[in-house]
């Protein structure tokens, strides 16, 4: 939506174009607009009880690679089916709509969205502000769920490779950048054939972890023509008609999982186990609380010896056969189960990164105990019960290990190592004043791996390992 546009005007052109385009909203829900939220959906003052399908956007209004002005001359390379390869192509379909203008069948659609979204990888040329928010995400998830130098990078050489044939000269690497965070923040993947797309209505829920209502599609249509029953693309026998489709078939559909109360702003989940560093690339916020929040480790980063990864690989795959290990797992205070290397929000180890640590110890271990025995040894340990003496140095030697991989992941958070180690966090984002938004917003992530990293070293080293005399 343009800064100077009028809210109501936006709207209402934004409702006409739905109706428009059948594209229907159920009657006890609104369309509004606020600073902090943009436009977004709210109930009226009707309750909605769950299971009610609350809109439904026919597929033939959604805005994808297949459906927009450039649809017959865009490339199809698997590259850009899925993936950053996707999200560029659609950005670039969704930019020469918006420079058509009003000539644009999605005119009534694309001026109700924001100009763009204030997302992380336009930081590094923006203002003082900005600049100053990327030194603090340096070292952090967010920088590795996306690269912010490299992701703009890759954006604009997209746009030299594409824009002299597809777009008009008055297009520029700034409007398709703007474009291209749209899509970062708003497309869903809807079907086999549209794929990554823009949708209207659908996109105007804001997220929440307790979310009301989800998108609903019939992904398994032909991917060569969209078809959900039979089609001349098909093989073999036909085991769908058309006797039966009605107008619904070939709509998306907005259902309430969840009872919505009267006057409250209506939710969706962008991704139910989307953590605070995905939130803040991919959509430019953060949660205040967040419990996907956590700290990754890539093989990679954790080891560079590849005897010890193909052995992790072997181990991993036979302990996990074990149906007694996610039991065990929930019986812990600091093991849970998550096929990832990972230590989450309160401080507990995923199961393989708790293995490769046991790994590690065991290759210059003087004796092999199993990775079960030496889990259970754990749980015991935690419980404060004895343990067999002979596996307490492997206990020890995983904490050990745990504590080490803690201390040095918070010391690649640039920030933290430049500003060394008394400096108080909390006191500085309690000083950044308002007009410095994505200084505030960094700082604030940063405070949360600091915690997560924190709870994990505590939680740890409060695991009292009895030495035998």
């Amino acid at each position: 939506m343009n800064s100077g546009a009028n809210k109501d005007t936006v709207i209402a052109d934004f409702q006409q174009w739905c109706s428009e385009n059948d594209v229907w909203l159920d009657d006890r829900l609104e369309i509004i607009y606020s600073p902090d939220a943009d436009i977004h959906i709210r109930t009226k003052n009707q309750s909605i009880s769950a299971s009610t399908t609350v809109s439904y956007i026919p597929k033939r209004s959604i805005l994808s690679t297949k459906s927009c002005s450039l649809a017959e001359t865009l490339p199809q390379d698997a590259e850009y089916t899925h993936g950053l390869g996707a999200q560029l192509m659609l950005a670039l379909a969704l930019y020469k709509e918006q420079l058509l203008g009003s000539k644009s069948r999605w005119h009534g659609y694309l001026q109700s969205l924001p100009d763009f979204v204030d997302l992380p990888m336009l930081w590094q040329d923006g203002c003082k502000d900005a600049k100053e928010a990327v030194t603090w995400l340096v070292g952090t998830e967010v920088e590795k769920e996306m690269s912010v130098g490299s992701l703009l990078a890759r954006a604009r050489r997209f746009y030299e490779a594409m824009s002299r044939q597809f777009l008009p000269q008055d297009a520029s690497v700034g409007g398709f950048t703007k474009a291209f965070t749209l899509v970062s923040s708003r497309a869903f993947i809807v079907d086999a054939y549209h794929g990554l797309s823009m949708v209207p209505i659908a996109d105007a829920f804001n997220h929440s972890q307790d979310n009301h209502v989800h998108i609903e599609t019939d992904f398994d249509v032909c991917p060569l023509c969209g078809a959900l029953y039979e089609c001349p693309h098909d093989d073999g026998p036909k085991l769908e008609t058309h006797v039966g489709q009605n107008h619904y078939d070939s709509c998306y559909e907005m259902v309430v999982n969840s009872p919505i109360p009267r006057h409250s702003e209506v939710f969706n989940t962008y991704g139910e186990t989307l953590g605070n560093a995905a939130l803040l690339a991919r959509y430019g916020f953060v949660l205040d609380v967040n419990e996907n929040d956590c700290i990754t480790w890539s093989m990679e980063e954790l080891t560079d010896d590849a005897d010890l990864a193909a052995t992790f690989q072997l181990a991993a795959y036979e302990w996990e056969s074990e149906k007694s290990l996610r039991p065990r797992c929930e019986s812990s205070n600091l093991v849970y189960y998550s096929e990832s290397f990972t230590v989450d929000g309160d401080g507990k180890v995923s199961h393989r990164l708790w293995l490769l640590c046991f790994l590690t110890y065991q290759r210059n271990a003087p004796s092999s105990p199993s990775p079960m025995s030496v889990l259970e040894a754990q749980i015991a340990c935690e419980a404060g019960m004895d343990v067999d003496a002979s596996l307490i140095p492997a206990v020890s030697a995983i904490a050990s290990a745990v504590s080490t991989l803690c201390c040095t992941r918070k010391a690649k958070i640039k920030k933290l190592s430049d500003l060394g180690p008394d400096a108080d966090i909390g006191e500085i984002l309690d000083g950044l004043s308002d007009d410095r938004p994505r200084t505030r917003l960094a700082v604030s992530y940063v405070l949360t791996e600091i915690s997560i990293l924190e709870c994990c070293l505590a939680e740890w080293s409060d695991l009292v390992l009895p030495h035998p005399s």
